[in-house]
């Protein structure tokens, strides 16, 4: 059998080389014409035929034709004979190796070259001269042979036309692609003919299918008969009807039917041929040959083609894979990279499958089918050219602008179903799962699989990026945002690359709808634990992907992990929403805060729980986002600190958000509310709570810098190059206080000293500021920053003692609550400024006497025994840098001493009140002014140290006491006898 069938095969081929003359003997002086030639080889293959019994072997096979045309010319006779051959040869090769699919079929090189030769043979002798002017390709373009090319010219010119011929050809070609099913079963010629000759049959079909046949071709003589005189006669002899233009041209298509019989017949079959072809072949095929066949400015095509050409061209969009087809047509894209189309291509593309055929049933039929395929294409995005993909985007955005509803029904409802289907409630589906679940089928609960999840998520990325903004396609999108979201937070713990393009896709949306919208939402995520009624959430899958399931345990509850949600709002980057929402957040939980009940676990309570951790968490890790509405921020936190000294958690927010607030934004609308949130802020001094107190003082520090960072400071003056120096650096310095970091802090602090030892003008102008800032600092519990401080004051009563002096006495010498050791300590510390200014002014404390010494004596009453103790210190400092300055306050100093001495059994105080007598001592002693101290004075010192240094239990006071007492003596002595050596 199979060497009957490869016989046949080299029967098949051996009469193609004879017809194409391939067997002749090759003769350089050969003379003979093209005609002579042709008939030459009609006869050899006659010839062969009969010697090889060609008509009993392939006996049912050969190609016959319905119509017989009359041309008797050579170029005619040898396209029919070559429709046979052609015919024959795939017939040969389909029985051989497709009938049965057993072998692939082997197809000889130089017999490939000689069939395309004998095609274009018969296209170009046998088809192209009965086409119309205007009607197919020049076939001189698409050629090589330059016998052809001067044939077709000479044919062209010389023979008439005849339909005939084309639908010999037409029907030949169309009997050979009868058997065709797909593109890696066919035959060599079936192959042959699709690639390259489509717009050849498509022209000869159309033609012969879709060409008026009412008009005369090129006959003069039946333009006469058909002339309107003649059929006006014709009319009236056979028609009552009276003549009007209608009934005139009714009766000249009438006429001219009559004389086409034939042609009439075969025109049905035309079109039912062209629509087989049509729907059979891949439809790029077609777009390629209807677009050609339309013509170019040079060609222009008649307009009953172009017509046609355009239906069948917007019918392809009606059919499978049509839109790609058409796409990769245009595009033509040849490598990944490729650049996108022009954006005017992009257009005309949208244009076109924005066009509804006329062909489609109605525009929401249209819709689902082109929505069908523009899902094919994004869920087979990794298998199509990028160019492709994104000119689907492109359209589909073009799509939902002009078609909004339908489009949304079949395009984006199917592309975000697996991820709506998170927030349905379906009963029936809930009672299906619970009849046929199986305890040991960890797939039961499953609802939506990885592959499911993901390619919805690769869809919405794809018409969102890189596409011009739709705030329809945002509307649309609206449903799937909270499943969205979810997916993204498992995403983010679970690591799964599905994180960046649902980051990419909530980005976009957020950027685009209206922030009332987005703030909405970003509510109901926040709260989406009252959901009673969710049934289902999102999980890891079994390859690292996420799947949407049923909900196992009837206690869990979806809720949004805090972290994640503002670690996603930092990443959004949009300061206004977030601003926004974060005022809502506030003023939502100020008014609801009072019904929290601590002992409850309500959805009341977890609201106002999940606000505040919100509120702290937004504070803390994106507060510069929140003072786009800085004014509203400190309305807010002025509204929190009145009445609110007992409530530590509101008054934590506040300071908080005043802190972020002074820190993130530079300039305000109405800075005279940081003046009243300033005297709100000095009755925190004393809180009872440690942290309130340190971060209360560091605010104001924060004012203070942040008025005079805005503040004009040249107060009307010239501005002359060392005062804008000056200016430039006090700003930076307020600048620095104001930071956060303690270096930075110490920095500005340090500069403000130095302008200050300076005496500069702005520093000298700014005191009271300046002063205040110090005082502030000094209460700072980082040595680094506290030491600075009191350098910082003592520099001030160097250079400003009478401003700055008052203003420490004035705190030091205010009596501290029992509990309250922070504000003891900042007393405390005060007086270690004072200790380094008395220590600094040696003899001149003199002019500061009667300004420190009044509030030392209030300090020495003090109920605090460290207090006491550091007034004792500092009397003991004057006493010991400037005695005589104490000439006045000696009586009262002594009486105080010696009582504190008798009564007092704190050892800290006894050792600084036998200090204080022992540098008296030595004071006076050496200024040889001990005689003018009251003898009844001295003697009840001498008495009261001879007790102290037999009596006392302290080994240091005993000490000190006996040095008091030798002292005492050797002044005594030296007083009364100035001229003893001992």
């Amino acid at each position: 059998m199979t060497k009957n069938l490869d016989l046949k095969i080299d029967l098949a081929i051996s009469q193609l080389n004879v017809i194409l003359g391939l067997t002749e003997e090759k003769d350089k002086n050969d003379k003979r014409d093209l005609t002579t030639k042709l008939q030459d080889r009609i006869n050899a293959l006659l010839k062969y035929r009969e010697d090889n019994k060609i008509n009993e072997t392939f006996e049912g096979q050969m190609f016959t034709s319905e119509l017989e045309a009359k041309d008797t010319s050579c170029y005619w006779i040898y396209v029919k004979y070559g429709l046979e051959v052609l015919y024959l040869i795939h017939k040969s090769f389909y029985e051989r190796y497709h009938k049965d699919k057993l072998e692939s079929e082997i197809f000889g090189v130089k017999d490939l070259k000689n069939v395309h030769m004998l095609i274009e043979t018969i296209i170009c002798w046998g088809l192209y001269p009965s086409l119309m002017k205007g009607v197919g390709i020049s076939l001189g373009k698409r050629v090589n042979s330059k016998i052809l090319k001067n044939q077709e010219e000479i044919i062209n010119t010389s023979q008439e036309k005849d339909w005939k011929k084309i639908f010999i050809i037409c029907q030949c070609f169309y009997d050979i692609l009868d058997g065709f099913t797909d593109y890696i079963n066919a035959t060599t010629i079936q192959s042959i003919i699709l690639q390259k000759y489509i717009p050849d049959l498509y022209s000869g079909l159309l033609q012969l299918g879709y060409c008026p046949i009412g008009k005369p071709l090129n006959n003069k003589k039946k333009l006469q008969q058909n002339s309107p005189q003649n059929l006006q006669s014709q009319l009236s002899m056979n028609s009552n009807k009276p003549i009007t233009p209608a009934n005139l041209a009714s009766s000249i298509e009438q006429l001219s039917i009559n004389q086409k019989d034939d042609r009439i017949i075969y025109k049905e079959k035309s079109i039912a041929m062209f629509n087989d072809i049509y729907l059979k072949i891949d439809p790029y095929y077609s777009i390629q040959a209807l677009t050609l066949l339309l013509g170019s400015n040079i060609n222009q095509s008649p307009i009953w083609l172009k017509v046609i050409c355009g239906r069948y061209l917007s019918k392809t969009l009606l059919r499978n894979n049509g839109m790609r087809k058409l796409l990769e047509f245009m595009i033509q894209p040849n490598s990944t990279e490729d650049e996108l189309p022009s954006i005017n291509a992009l257009e005309k593309m949208a244009k076109l499958v924005t066009t509804v055929p006329w062909q489609a049933n109605s525009v929401e039929d249209y819709c689902s089918i082109i929505s069908n395929q523009i899902i094919e294409i994004f869920v087979n995005e990794s298998s199509i050219h990028p160019s492709i993909v994104k000119a689907t985007a492109f359209i589909s955005i073009k799509l939902i602008q002009k078609y909004p509803s339908f489009i949304k029904k079949y395009l984006i409802d199917p592309i975000i179903e697996p991820l709506t289907k998170f927030s349905s409630i379906d009963i029936k589906e809930q009672i299906n799962k619970q009849i046929s679940e199986d305890p040991e089928d960890l797939d039961s609960n499953v609802i939506k699989t990885e592959d499911d999840i993901k390619k919805s998520i690769i869809s919405i990325h794809l018409l969102l990026i890189g596409n011009e903004p739709c705030v329809e396609l945002m509307n649309m999108l609206s449903a799937a945002v909270i499943p969205l979201y979810f997916i993204y937070e498992l995403a983010s713990k679970n690591s799964s690359n599905l994180k960046t393009d649902v980051y990419d896709i909530l980005s976009i949306y957020f950027r685009i709808v209206k922030h009332e919208h987005s703030i909405t939402i970003l509510k109901t995520l926040l709260y989406y634990y009252e959901n009673t009624l969710q049934d289902k959430m999102f999980g890891p899958g079994p390859t690292g992907g996420i799947v949407l399931k049923f909900i196992d345990d009837k206690n869990i509850k979806i809720s949004i992990n805090p972290d994640i949600y503002v670690d996603f709002l930092k990443l959004i980057d949009n300061a206004d929403l977030i601003s926004n929402l974060f005022l809502q957040l506030l003023f939502e939980w100020k008014y609801n805060r009072e019904d929290i009940d601590k002992d409850s676990s309500t959805n009341e309570n977890m609201r106002i729980m999940t606000t505040i951790q919100i509120i702290m968490k937004i504070i803390e890790k994106i507060g510069h986002s929140i003072i786009k509405k800085p004014d509203d921020i400190l309305s807010f936190v002025k509204s929190m600190l009145v009445g609110e000294e007992n409530d530590i958690e509101s008054l934590t927010i506040a300071l908080s958000l005043l802190e972020t607030t002074l820190s993130e934004c530079p300039t305000l609308n109405n800075p005279e509310i940081l003046d009243e949130i300033m005297a709100i802020l000095q009755t925190l001094n004393t809180h009872e709570v440690k942290e309130i107190r340190e971060v209360s003082k560091d605010l104001r520090t924060m004012i203070i810098a942040q008025k005079k960072i805005n503040s004009s400071l040249n107060n009307g003056k010239t501005v002359t190059k060392q005062r804008k120096d000056s200016e430039e650096q006090f700003r930076q310095a307020m600048k620095d206080m104001a930071d956060e970091l303690l270096p930075v802090r110490a920095h500005g602090m340090t500069q403000l000293r130095h302008m200050i030892l300076k005496r500069d003008e702005v520093a000298n102008e700014n005191l009271d500021d300046i002063i205040k800032i110090f005082l502030n600092q000094i209460e700072d519990q980082d040595s680094f920053i506290y030491l600075n401080a009191v350098k910082g004051l003592s520099a001030l009563t160097d250079t400003h003692p009478f401003k700055t002096i008052p203003e420490i006495l004035k705190i030091y010498k205010t009596p501290s609550n029992k509990d309250n050791q922070s504000q003891m300590d900042y007393r405390l510390r005060l007086g270690e400024a004072l200790l380094q200014t008395i220590q600094r002014a040696g003899d001149t404390f003199g002019k500061y006497v009667d300004i420190i010494i009044p509030d030392i004596f209030i300090v020495l009453h003090d109920e605090a025994p460290e207090m006491r103790s550091s007034a004792l210190s500092l009397l003991s400092m004057v006493c010991e840098t400037c005695p005589l300055s104490l000439t006045r306050y000696f009586t009262r100093i002594t009486e105080y001493v010696l009582d504190l001495l008798a009564l007092d059994k704190v050892t800290t105080s006894r050792r600084g009140a036998v200090g204080i007598i022992v540098s008296l001592l030595r004071g006076l002693g050496t200024s040889n002014t001990i005689q003018t101290i009251p003898a009844k004075t001295l003697k009840r010192i001498e008495t009261t140290l001879a007790y102290i240094e037999a009596v006392d239990t302290d080994k240091l006071i005993r000490y000190n006491a006996r040095v008091g007492l030798d002292d005492l003596h050797t002044i005594i002595k030296l007083t009364l006898f100035p001229d003893s050596e001992n």
